[in-house]
């Protein structure tokens, strides 16, 4: 680095602190401010609870046509909202063709000989096919492939993207026409041969034809967060009247290692560990401010909420466990002093970031083509930092 390049360098860093300083030197913190940092650092709890959320009810939430017909004539504007944002992922049929396989495995490694020797079975099978033997038969008695024999090496529709077998598969079958033969390939299990039964063109299907199912899928998907919410009122008169949530909903014990999809489709009672207030954080249950909030309204263990809480798509009951309060008396000069050094730094944190943020926002970026492809050295040209 030349020594002008050095001196610019240093000059831009000390200037860019200066611009810093001056952005976030007049943060400050109140008095209520520290005393609600003192607070969400030294005050915990932990609880009993309960998730209930639609999916958990998604089996018992029915729609007749009926329903949804009226649905429907309700809320057109509504469901074509829902149309328009899911036509693309949801609604759109795309091009694909039918097609059945014949393989000739390939082991991982395979010697060349190996490999001659399978291309010899692949080749005798085609000339069969290319006999006037029918495909399927043909599969049936010389294809590797266990779990396509008895099928006839059929794999169904196959779409660009949209089947487990690989893009090497699927771009040889989106080539094929109606009845046509592919050509012989290789991928890293082994030779396949296919061949189209049918082809299937692309359709976005109209908005008229799914209305009903649009309609369905949302009363539906209503009705079964409603479900979710009359069990949590239930559920927390049971607890007024004095059961137990672990009875209630008795905890599932999943092996260990394994993963619990059971807690996603069946309410289980649970218990967290003493956890702050500090970023509506819950322990063992994430970010839930509306939850934390209702936990720490509370005072006294045992104590429970007036009703469920809401956050997210779920709603939660819980008992207060325990419930530590902060000891304001603690709350001295030293103690201040250290508090609003904390709040400090972290208020001056998030304006720096919201600072940054708008910047980037603002800014014009035009990308340094000689930096970006120095590396390349066309024309024996070579990268020098101080021509940028």
């Amino acid at each position: 680095m030349s020594l002008a390049r050095f001196e610019a360098s240093v000059r831009r860093d000390l200037l860019r602190g200066k611009v810093i300083q001056a952005t976030i030197a007049g943060v400050q913190a109140s008095d209520d401010e520290l005393k609600a940092a003192y607070l969400s650092e030294h005050e915990s709890a932990s609880i009993y609870y309960v998730r209930l959320n639609s999916f958990m009810f998604r089996e018992k939430a029915t729609a007749t046509e009926a329903e949804a017909d009226a649905y429907a004539k309700e809320h057109e504007a509504d469901l074509k909202k829902k149309y328009d944002d899911d036509k693309v992922t949801r609604w759109t049929q795309p091009a694909a063709v039918k097609v059945r396989a014949l393989t000739v495995s390939l082991k991982p490694g395979a010697s060349s000989d190996d490999e001659k020797a399978a291309r010899a079975r692949m080749d005798a099978a085609v000339a069969e096919i290319k006999g006037g033997k029918d495909f399927a038969e043909v599969v049936k008695a010389r294809s590797e492939d266990e779990s396509l024999k008895a099928a006839g090496g059929d794999l169904g529709f196959i779409a660009k993207g949209q089947s487990p077998y690989g893009k090497t598969l699927e771009e040889e079958a989106v080539k094929l026409t109606a009845g046509q033969l592919g050509e012989v390939f290789k991928d890293r299990t082994g030779f396949h041969i296919l061949k189209a039964e049918e082809v299937r063109e692309s359709k976005v299907q109209p908005f008229e034809e799914v209305r009903r199912q649009i309609a369905t899928d949302t009363l539906k998907a209503d009705k079964a967060k409603q479900l979710a919410k009359q069990k949590a009122d239930e559920t927390l008169a049971e607890l007024r009247g004095g059961k137990n949530l672990s009875d209630l909903f008795p905890a599932k014990k999943a092996n260990g290692g394994q993963f619990d999809f059971a807690s996603f489709t069946t309410p289980q009672s649970a218990e967290t560990e003493s956890f702050h207030p500090a970023g509506g954080y819950v322990a063992g249950i994430g970010v839930a401010p509306a939850l934390s909030n209702a936990i720490f309204a509370l005072t006294a263990p045992g104590a429970l909420p007036a009703a469920p809480i809401e956050e997210s798509d779920s709603w939660y009951v819980f008992k207060l466990k325990s419930r530590d309060r902060a000891d304001m008396s603690k709350f001295d000069g030293a103690e201040k002093s250290k508090t609003r050094e904390q709040l400090v730094a972290q208020k001056q944190s998030g304006l720096y970031s919201s600072w940054i943020e708008g910047l980037r926002k603002d800014a014009k970026i035009t990308p340094n083509e000689g930096v970006l492809s120095y590396d390349v050295n066309l024309a024996g040209q070579s990268y020098n930092p101080d021509d940028y």
